[in-house]
Parts: structure tokens; sequence; C-alpha cells
């Protein structure tokens, strides 16, 4: 089978990107794993150099000039459409013209690369337009949705939240098989779109990290930590992963654990200093180690060293850090409304707090240091989500094409389209 894969981005070693979300992981993970059975590219929106690879498997991107090629006259209805749904943004514009302009792209490589499924991992608006050109070369499309973007997140963009459910209404009404990483984010969509759940299959994701010899003491990493209890906090610092509270809550904290403990903040600031600023407001520089975007060489450093994991997103498809954290024998202090715990959940590294309130959190860190966790328990456990989990795609791989499903008919595709217009 030929398999292109589409995402925002993919992890690349020797690249001229900085910096990795936990999603350039998992899809990278993911490509990796079914590159075994599959002949596999994979299409980046951002862009990569012309022989970028992911171990051997080839990336395939188109730079911001490059993609201007695409620009045509005819399609200059379509511009304006574009122009008048993005108002009154110019960034949302630009945003949405860059979808259009990379579906156009995509149509041109699947057309040369004659692949059999499309593999698109999100619901932005980059993604949805995707599902134009596998309509007009009649190619196999799959979906896997890694979070929700339409159920109350406030900090989604308009137009990615109307992609999202511009998605849905395809998978409903071509009859399409999507997949989702968590239980959470399969229910949700199929019980507000009346979607049959049997039509979306949910693959958990997996963890996976560097060998043993590229770690180093959190120690040697961070002085600071030295002699302290460390609470680690994984992810880009922002209002939905909600690391204000964890400040808050900390602060809650008697005087004697607090002089005895330090939270690693792991994730670049997407605040603008807001956060470093709120840090001093509770006088807390001395207790807090912000990190930004560190490498998993570094990550794993972190979780071996920490005592516990915070997670207090207020939306989040998977909780990726409560899997890694487990990996090395660590619990995590949750939310008992996280969409993936039916996925996840363990007493053996999972403790969930019932209500979101700042004390109940800081209790809840007191219950965490005072509980006799099994570090080798927790190990064992978390063994349940290692990287042979994405063979399950394989699986619906072989499934869509001996149902010959996932076929988006043009009528559909733009009936879809110009709802999304609206």
């Amino acid at each position: 089978m030929k398999l292109l894969i589409v995402s925002g981005c993919v992890f690349a070693p020797n690249t001229h990107r900085l910096s990795f979300s936990g999603l350039d992981y998992v899809v990278s993970d993911i490509a990796s794993v079914v590159s075994r059975v599959c002949d596999v590219d994979i299409y980046t929106f951002t862009p990569y150099s012309q022989d970028a690879s992911l171990n051997g498997i080839p990336i395939k991107s188109c730079s911001y000039l490059r993609i201007i090629r695409f620009l045509k006259y005819r399609d200059i209805r379509t511009y304006f459409r574009i122009l008048i749904s993005s108002l009154p943004s110019p960034k949302r514009f630009v945003k949405n013209m860059l979808a259009f302009l990379h579906s156009k792209n995509i149509e041109e490589v699947i057309k040369e690369g004659k692949y059999d499924l499309v593999h698109v991992h999100g619901a932005t608006a980059h993604c949805f337009f995707v599902s134009l050109a596998c309509s007009n070369t009649h190619t196999q499309l799959l979906y896997t949705l890694h979070g929700l973007l339409s159920f109350g997140n406030s900090i989604v963009d308009v137009s990615d939240k109307k992609s999202e459910i511009a998605i849905f209404q395809l998978l409903k009404y071509s009859g399409s098989i999507m997949t989702t990483v968590s239980s959470g984010t399969k229910k949700l969509p199929c019980a507000k779109y009346l979607i049959n759940p049997d039509r979306v299959r949910v693959i958990n994701n997996a963890v996976s990290f560097p060998a043993q010899s590229d770690k180093k003491d959190l120690n040697e990493i961070y002085p600071k930590t030295i002699g302290k209890k460390i609470i680690v906090c994984v992810g880009s610092i922002s209002d939905n992963k909600n690391q204000m509270q964890l400040i808050r809550a900390f602060k809650l904290l008697p005087k004697y654990i607090i002089e005895q403990s330090i939270i690693v903040f792991a994730g670049p600031d997407t605040t603008d200093g807001v956060f470093s600023r709120y840090i001093q407001q509770y006088g807390l520089s001395e207790n807090v180690i912000e990190c930004g975007y560190v490498s998993k060489a570094v990550i794993s450093s972190i979780y071996m060293g920490a005592c516990i994991n915070v997670l207090l997103s207020k939306h989040e498809g998977f909780g990726l850090s409560i899997i890694e954290a487990a990996h090395y024998g660590v619990p995590t202090l949750t939310f008992e409304d996280l969409e993936a715990i039916e996925d996840v959940y363990d007493d053996e590294y999972l403790y969930c707090m019932k209500d979101r309130s700042d004390k109940t959190v800081a209790d809840g860190i007191i219950y965490m240091y005072n509980k006799l966790w099994d570090k080798n328990k927790i190990i064992l456990a978390a063994k349940k989500f290692d990287i042979p989990i994405y063979k399950s795609y394989i699986d619906v791989y072989n499934e869509l094409q001996d149902l010959k499903s996932n076929y988006i008919d043009n009528e559909l595709a733009n009936k879809i389209l110009n709802k999304w217009y609206e």
C-alpha cells in the first residue's frame, strides 16, 4: 500500500526547525511504525528542505515562496470567498489562503505519487482542505483526531473550529471511518453530530524515548533542583494547559512543602512573558524553573528526577505526559474530566481530582507526596502504551482497502465547503 501521511509538522533530525510539539513526535512515531509495512511518504504544512527525511521516509512540503505558484486567476472567486469568511482578521485570511494553496499542492503530490490512501492528522483548516485534494483525485482519505477544537476551547481560531465541524460532516455523510486518540474525543462528536460510533476507532497514543545513554542527570542540567522534590509540568505554557492554576495551588501549600519543592515547567511560553510575571507576582521565582522548549532527552532527564507529574489542562485530547511520566515510574495528578481518562486511567500511576478548584489541586499535591507509589508497578502498567500500539493503524488501512470506503465524492465535498465559507 502506498500511503501519504499529512501533518502540520513532524520531528525530523538535522532540520532548521528549533522546536517540536508532542503531536510532531507522535505523528513521527506513527509514520515510522507503519512504514515497516506500507510505502510511506510524509507531507508537512511546515516547510522543510527538499532532501528532508524521517528515518528514511521522504518528507514533502512546500515553501511559502514556492506555494505562490498555485495562485491561479480561475480561482479568484474562491479567494474572494475565503476573504469574506476570514473577516475581520487579515491573519486568518492568510492562513486560510495557505490552507487552500496547500490543498492544490497536495493534489499534485497525490497525482505524482499515485497514493492509495492519504492519512491526515488533525482537523485544522489546513487539514480540512486536504479533503478537496482527495476528492479531486478519487483517493481514500483517513482523518485522525488528536484532540477536539470545536468543543469549548476558546483559544482555537474560528476557522479551525469550522473545519473540524466540516470534517465531522464529511465523516457522517460519506460513511467514512475516522480514528481518534481517546474515547472522550470519540464520544463527544458522535453524540453531538449523530455519527455512528462504529465508524470511529480509538487508537491511543504511545510513548517513545531516546536510549538511556542519551540522558543526563537532572541536577546536572538544572542545579537548582539539587536536594528538592520535583513537580514536573510538561507542555506549552498556555491558557489551555492551565499552568497558572498550578502556581496558585502551589502557593496554598504548607510553607515546609513549598521550601522543599521545585516546579519544572517544560515547554515553550506562548503567553509573551505573562506567565513569568505571574510567577513573580506570587513570589515563587525560587521555586520554579521555566525550561522553555527542551529535547526529548532532556524531558527524559526531568521525568527521571521527578516525584510527581501534574496535568491541569482545560482540554486535552489524550494527555501524553501521563504515559510519558509513567514510563519512568512517575505518577500523575490530573482532573477526572480529562477526555482520555477512560483510556489512560490506572490507579497504579494516576490520581484524579473531582473538581477544579485551586484548593483541590493543592490537596492533590499533598496526597501525591504522602502516598507510597510503587515505581516498578507504574512502569509495568505503562507498558500497554508502548510503540507497537501504532500497528493498529495498519489494521485500519487494510479495512479501508477491503471496504473500499473513505472516498469523498465531489458533490459532497463542495456542499460542505460551501457551508464552511458561510
